[in-house]
């Protein structure tokens, strides 16, 4: 018996938050469905929108929050040098980069040689995550947007952190929250800019310049920071509220769905502006919970 029961025997690290793997869980769950709508019959696919959470939001809030979570810990523990940041760089980016130039050289040869009328020079801007920084490039290897403004993020925002706790010599704590609060304001404003000079007259519009773009994109991250910040620095409110904070998150959730659904559907300054917002809120208060 006891051998039966060794088998079967899960052994979990107690340091890793299995809630996080849940809430991940749903959100791939969601891109997967989205994915394969196409699959599926038309009213099936109407039906089932209805329950889906926005997967790539919930993903960016985790990582904002993991990635900030660990450069709080790196900078409370090691100097704010030029050496500190270029380790959290190279950690971060052997985790991601290997694979997606494997998968972006392999995309490339086989368009090359199997898909007539290829240019294979306008592939050059996807080995510098320039696809869409300013304009997201939907023609090839169009899923490969979220993983530009992770790298993006993975760039800018530590050096902005070390800059300010290396150069002005402000504590971590100051550096991480001014930093946050800073990219969430600029992003936001930037895409009122957009929106007011730009014409969204379709899906392709909203996709090519809002929702995949770097620079329309990124205080969904800074949420998730703004999370760490909160987490680290303040426990005893983030631990207080978490039950009052998951409930108002799976509200705001439901709110979402049913405003978009019922009545702001067509709302073109909402998606440019507001769903980006309300989306990581909603998804940053589940998170303590």
């Amino acid at each position: 018996m006891k051998r039966v029961y060794r088998i079967f025997k899960i052994d979990f690290d107690t340091n890793r938050i299995y809630g996080l793997d849940i809430l991940r869980a749903f959100a791939v769950l969601a891109i997967v469905i989205v994915h394969g709508n196409s699959f599926l019959p038309a009213n099936t696919v109407t039906k089932i929108n209805y329950f889906l959470i926005d997967g790539v939001s919930v993903f960016f809030v985790l990582s904002g929050f993991l990635i900030g979570g660990i450069l709080i810990k790196t900078l409370e523990k090691q100097p704010a040098s030029f050496k500190t940041l270029s380790n959290f760089w190279m950690r971060r980016w052997l985790r991601t980069l290997p694979l997606y130039y494997v998968i972006l050289i392999l995309l490339v040869l086989l368009s090359y040689f199997f898909v007539d009328g290829f240019n294979i020079w306008q592939t050059k801007q996807f080995f510098i995550f320039c696809q869409n920084f300013y304009k997201s490039d939907l023609s090839f290897f169009s899923v490969s947007w979220s993983l530009s403004i992770e790298e993006w993020f993975y760039l800018i925002i530590p050096f902005l952190i070390f800059t300010l706790a290396n150069l002005f010599g402000v504590s971590p704590r100051i550096a991480v929250l001014s930093t946050a609060v800073a990219i969430i304001f600029c992003t936001i404003a930037y895409r009122y800019y957009r929106y007011s000079t730009i014409a969204v007259t379709s899906v392709d519009t909203f996709d090519i310049m809002f929702r995949r773009t770097v620079m329309t994109r990124l205080d969904s991250i800074m949420f998730g920071v703004l999370g760490a910040y909160l987490f680290h620095y303040k426990r005893m409110f983030w631990n207080s509220y978490k039950n009052t904070f998951f409930i108002a998150g799976l509200l705001l959730h439901v709110l979402i769905k049913v405003t978009t659904n019922l009545f702001i559907g067509n709302s073109v300054f909402y998606y440019c502006n507001i769903s980006f917002i309300v989306e990581a809120v909603a998804t940053l208060l589940l998170v303590p919970f």
